[in-house]
C-alpha cells in the first residue's frame, strides 16, 4: 500500500510536468520508491517525449552536450522511442565535427598570430581569411595587422628620407624596423636594393683606395641586408682574403701571402695596390731566403744542430718546463695537441746521434731517420770512391747526385734546389714548405712533404711509387726532438695494430721510446722509459723495433758523427 506522502509526491511530479518543469518532473518520477508506480510510469513516458523534443532544440542551437544529456534521460524511461538512438548518434557526429572546426579555428588563429608577429602580414591575412570572420581573436588580429602595415609604411618613408640625406646607418635601422613589421612590403625590397648598391659601391671604392677599414665599416652596415646578394658575398670573401694576406705577411709566411695575393689580383683586377703589395712581399721573401741560405742561415743551423750548445730548435707550441725527465704526450681525446710534462727544455739537441738511422718495425716496414737540420737529396751512386757523393736521402731515380737540400730553420722547412724542382707543379728556386706539398725532382721523382702533427717539428717525406730507396724505405723522418708512433692521423709513423701511441724522443745524444699515458692527468712512469741501443732489438706494446746506423752501399756504416 502506498502512503499519503507517496500520493503527494506523485501529484507533485504530475504538476511539474504540466507546468513544463521537466527536470523536476523527471527527478520525482524516477525516485526508486516511485518509478514502478503506474502514475509515475505515465509521467516518465510524457517526460521522455518532451525531453526528446528539447534535445532537438538544443541540437539546432548547437548545444550538443545539453542535447545528449536530455536524450540520455529520455532513454531511462524504458519506453519505445525509436528516434532517440538515431538522434543521439547524429548529435554525437555533429559534436565531433564541431570540436574539429574549433580546433582548426584555434590552429589558424595561432598560426596567423605567429606570422603577423614575425612580419609576414600577407601570410597572416591568408590564414585569417580562412577563419571565422566573427571570431573575436580573428578580428583583433586583423586590427593588429593593419596597424603594423601602417607603421611599416611610415618607417619606410623615414628610411627613404634618411637615405637621401646620406644617413646610411639610420636608413638601415629604419628599413630593419619596417621589415620586422611587414617583411614582404615591395617598397622594402626596392629600398634595400638602393641601400645595398650605395654601400657596396662605397666599399669597393674603399678597397680600391686601400682603405680596407672603411670597407669593413660598410660591410658591418650591410650585414642585416642582402643575405642572398652575390656582391655582398664577394665583398666578404675579398676582405677575408686581404686579412689573410696581412696575417701571413706579418708572420713571415711570404709564400702563402703571395698565393693569396695572386688570387686577389684575379678577383680584383682594377685594384692597383694588390700588384704593388705582391711585388713588395716577393722582395721580402727573397731577402729572407737569401739571409737564411747564406752564412747567417748556416750559423742559425749550427746553433740548433748537432754538437752545439747554442739555442735549441723549439718544438711547435710546446711549453718548456725544466724538470728531470723529458716526458711528452698527446692530450687524451685530441691527438693534434701536444703538451710536455717534465724533462729538459723541448728542443734539446740530438748531439751525439748518428746523422742517419735505419728504423726497422716488425710487420710495418723500414724508415730512414735523419737527425740533422739540413739534409741533401740526390741520386744513389755506387762503386769505388762513390761514398763521398752519397746524399743524405739517396734515391734510385733519374736525378742529379746533389739535386736539392731541405733545411729546418726554427720551426719551418725550406727547399733549396740545385737542379730542376717543382713544388705543387710550380718551378722554384727556394720555397717554404707546407703540409702535403708535392715535390717533383727532375721528371719523375715525386715526394710528398707532410707535417703530421702541428705541435711537433718532425716532418715526413713520403716517396711515390716512381721512386725507390735502398732497404725498402718508403718514408723518411726529418727528426726534431720527438716523433709520434701510433694509429692516429697525427702520428708520424702509422702502427695499425696498437691502440695507444708511442713517443720517440731524444735526450742528451740518446734516443728513448715510451708509451703515451692514457689520460691527461697521468704522468709518465720512469720505469716505462726505454733507452734505444743501436743494433739491439726491443719490444714495446708487442711490436718489435730495431734501430741501426744507416749502412752505406758497400755495407759499412755510413753514419756521421
Amino acid at each position: 500500500m502506498f502512503s499519503n506522502l507517496t500520493m503527494v509526491r506523485l501529484k507533485a511530479a504530475e504538476n511539474a510536468l504540466r507546468d513544463g518543469r521537466l527536470d523536476e518532473a523527471y527527478r520525482l518520477a524516477t525516485a526508486p520508491d516511485l518509478r514502478d508506480h503506474r502514475r509515475a510510469q505515465k509521467v516518465l513516458i510524457k517526460v521522455a517525449g518532451k525531453l526528446t523534443q528539447r534535445a532537438k532544440s538544443h541540437y539546432d542551437a548547437g548545444l550538443y552536450d545539453e542535447a545528449l544529456a536530455d536524450l540520455n534521460r529520455a532513454a531511462t524511461a524504458n519506453v519505445d522511442l525509436p528516434d532517440i538512438n538515431r538522434l543521439r548518434e547524429e548529435i554525437r557526429e555533429a559534436a565531433r565535427q564541431s570540436r574539429y572546426r574549433e580546433h582548426q579555428q584555434k590552429r589558424r588563429i595561432g598560426a596567423a598570430r605567429q606570422r603577423i608577429e614575425a612580419g609576414s602580414l600577407i601570410g597572416g591575412q591568408q590564414l585569417l581569411d580562412q577563419a571565422d570572420a566573427l571570431d573575436p581573436q580573428a578580428q583583433q588580429l586583423r586590427k593588429i595587422a593593419e596597424a603594423n602595415a601602417a607603421q611599416a609604411s611610415d618607417e619606410l618613408a623615414e628610411a627613404e628620407k634618411l637615405l637621401k640625406q646620406d644617413q646610411i646607418d639610420g636608413a638601415v635601422e629604419r628599413l630593419r624596423r619596417a621589415r620586422s613589421l611587414n617583411a614582404h612590403d615591395p617598397r622594402a625590397s626596392e629600398l634595400e636594393g638602393k641601400i645595398m648598391k650605395r654601400l657596396l659601391d662605397a666599399a669597393h671604392d674603399a678597397v680600391k683606395d686601400g682603405r680596407t677599414d672603411r670597407a669593413q665599416a660598410h660591410l658591418s652596415l650591410i650585414r642585416p641586408l642582402g643575405r642572398n646578394d652575390p656582391r655582398r658575398h664577394e665583398l666578404e670573401r675579398n676582405l677575408e682574403l686581404i686579412g689573410r694576406v696581412a696575417r701571413t705577411a706579418a708572420a713571415a709566411q711570404y709564400d702563402e701571402a703571395l698565393r693569396v695575393l695572386r688570387q686577389l689580383r684575379h678577383l680584383l683586377p682594377d685594384v692597383r695596390w694588390i700588384k704593388e703589395a705582391e711585388e713588395q712581399v716577393s722582395k721580402l721573401r727573397d731577402i729572407r731566403l737569401a739571409l737564411l741560405s747564406g752564412p747567417l742561415g748556416i750559423a742559425g743551423e749550427s746553433e740548433g744542430g748537432s754538437g752545439s750548445a747554442g739555442r735549441p730548435v723549439p718544438v711547435r707550441g710546446a711549453a718548456a718546463r725544466a724538470i728531470d725527465q723529458p716526458t711528452v704526450r698527446l692530450a687524451s681525446g685530441s691527438p693534434g695537441q701536444m703538451a710536455f710534462w717534465g724533462g729538459t727544455t723541448p728542443g734539446a739537441e740530438e748531439s751525439g746521434l748518428p746523422a742517419r738511422l735505419l728504423m726497422l718495425i716488425d710487420g710495418v716496414g723500414s724508415y730512414l731517420l735523419l737527425t740533422q737540420p739540413r739534409v741533401s737529396i740526390g741520386r744513389l751512386t755506387r762503386g769505388p770512391g762513390a761514398r763521398d757523393s752519397v746524399a743524405d736521402i739517396a734515391l734510385l731515380a733519374d736525378i742529379s747526385r746533389h739535386h736539392a737540400d731541405i733545411a729546418r730553420i726554427e720551426d719551418d722547412y725550406f727547399i733549396f734546389p740545385h737542379r730542376d724542382v717543382l713544388v705543387d707543379g710550380e718551378r722554384t728556386s727556394h720555397r717554404l714548405l707546407f703540409d702535403k706539398n708535392r715535390i717533383t725532382l727532375g721528371k719523375l721523382a715525386r715526394i710528398t712533404y707532410r707535417l703530421p702533427n702541428p705541435r711537433s717539428s718532425t716532418a715526413v717525406l713520403s716517396l711515390s711509387d716512381s721512386v725507390r730507396m735502398s732497404h725498402g724505405v718508403r718514408d723518411i723522418l726529418l727528426f726534431s726532438q720527438l716523433a709520434v708512433l701510433g694509429p692516429g692521423r697525427h702520428c708520424h709513423v702509422k702502427l695499425p695494430r696498437v691502440k695507444d701511441n708511442l713517443i720517440l724522443y731524444a735526450q742528451k745524444g740518446k734516443l728513448f721510446m715510451r708509451p703515451q699515458p692514457g689520460r691527461p692527468e697521468e704522468r709518465f712512469d720512469p720505469l716505462d722509459k726505454h733507452e734505444i741501443r743501436l743494433g739491439q732489438p726491443f719490444t714495446l706494446l708487442d711490436i718489435g723495433f730495431c734501430f741501426e746506423p744507416w749502412p752505406d752501399e758497400s755495407g759499412t756504416s755510413g753514419a756521421k758523427a
